[in-house]
């Protein structure tokens, strides 16, 4: 799920030409709904400058930071 959001936001960067201010900004256009992570939890977006973004899944502690936390890691546009 990480992965297909990272990808949805890349698609929406390509066709508008910027990145979405919030994963919300994807619907309907190129996720039909968001799912919420397996724990319940938002995924977290993350704009970090430029064509650069995270989504990050918390993972099962819920909680930032540690080892389960799940990235994308993503750098586009790079």
């Amino acid at each position: 799920e990480v992965k297909t959001l990272a990808n949805a936001v890349d698609l929406y960067r390509i066709k508008k030409n910027k990145l979405p201010e919030s994963l919300n900004d994807l619907v309907p256009g190129e996720v039909k709904e968001l799912r919420k992570d397996p724990w319940g939890m938002d995924y977290v977006y993350i704009r970090s400058g430029g064509d650069d973004f995270e989504i990050i899944s918390y993972g099962p502690d819920k909680a930032q930071g540690g080892s389960d936390d799940i990235s994308s890691n993503a750098k586009q546009g790079s």
